[in-house]
């Protein structure tokens, strides 16, 4: 919308105020360039902050920020979740990129079989084109038990409620899930909209 209302390009820049700037989109979109006299950045696994990711896995970012001269970042843990890549850039550019940026670590749910799950693949299986869901939010409260909190429309029936459950068994197994119809979802107190997240099992 943006783009098609200002006509013109639009550009994403991946930062955080205690180590400003840490990538940036060039004119290709393939990933966000990451400067390397700014920032040294690392994908560790997954709640594993000491355990260096395979290349292309998504992982936990840590950075080190060469900006502040007095007080350094070093490997300085954001928990969020990204996958970086080495291979050239079709603009010129020969630094590393990241891609895959998927949100914040609490937002990865966990299978029953110690998979990591992505906030963005549930969410769509789940909500995606259902408009008997206005408004949703999952919660995994333990390894083995998930609470969905559902805010339906008018025609939400019990087929509904079975492809929540059909979903959600898809990507995390066979787990406990407790579905609650309300009236509303309330934003968190920084005023964002979660609506998938982990609530045990992370790392300090």
């Amino acid at each position: 919308m943006i783009r098609e209302s200002f006509d013109c390009n639009i550009f994403n820049l991946y930062g955080a105020t205690e180590t400003y700037w840490i990538a940036r989109e060039c004119e290709y979109h393939t990933g966000l360039h990451i400067p390397i006299d700014r920032n040294i950045v690392h994908i560790a696994k997954l709640n594993q902050p000491n355990q260096p990711a395979v290349l292309g896995e998504q992982g936990e970012v840590i950075v080190t920020s060469l900006g502040r001269w007095t007080t350094p970042f070093i490997r300085y843990r954001l928990h969020d979740v990204a996958s970086i890549d080495f291979s050239p850039c079709p603009c010129g550019r020969n630094t590393a990129r990241l891609k895959t940026i998927e949100g914040r670590i609490q937002d990865f749910l966990m299978s029953s079989s110690g998979g990591w799950v992505s906030p963005g693949a549930i969410s769509t299986d789940l909500a995606y084109g259902r408009t008997a869901i206005l408004d949703y939010r999952i919660v995994q409260e333990t390894s083995n038990k998930v609470k969905v909190w559902i805010v339906p429309s008018p025609d939400f029936s019990n087929k509904d409620r079975q492809h929540i459950i059909a979903a959600i068994t898809q990507h995390l197994g066979s787990i406990y899930i407790e579905i609650e119809l309300i009236a509303h979802i309330p934003r968190d107190p920084s005023g964002k909209r979660r609506r998938v997240y982990r609530v045990f099992g992370l790392a300090i």
